[in-house]
């Protein structure tokens, strides 16, 4: 999942147009939040600049894809535990300072 994060950041999965068209809020909504082509959309974090993401689960799992483009960031959380998106997410969220630091010196 990292590997596909930073693809997408990076231009070498996607062209930039592509990825732009998946980031467009068609003015759908999908648990609270803006939904593009197959991902939440989560608006602008006021440090951060725009958050995009997606999660999944299946018995057993539980998983949260987030990125931060104007950072350069992919955050992903696995757990291997069913029922845990919450916690999931929450920890995603706690990780944004962590990550941006970590961006700033690459």
């Amino acid at each position: 999942m990292l590997r596909f994060g930073d693809a997408l950041l990076r231009g070498t999965l996607l062209e930039a147009k592509s990825l732009a068209a998946m980031w467009n809020d068609p003015g759908l909504k999908k648990d609270g939040n803006g939904y593009g082509l197959g991902w939440y959309l989560y608006g602008q974090n006021p440090k951060y600049g725009p958050v995009y993401g997606h999660n999944g689960a299946q018995t057993g799992a539980s998983t949260f894809l987030m990125l931060l483009p104007e950072q350069k960031t992919s955050i992903i959380v696995l757990s291997n535990t069913s029922g845990a998106m919450q916690a999931v997410s929450s920890i995603a969220v706690g990780l944004f300072d962590h990550a941006a630091a970590a961006a700033a010196f690459h």
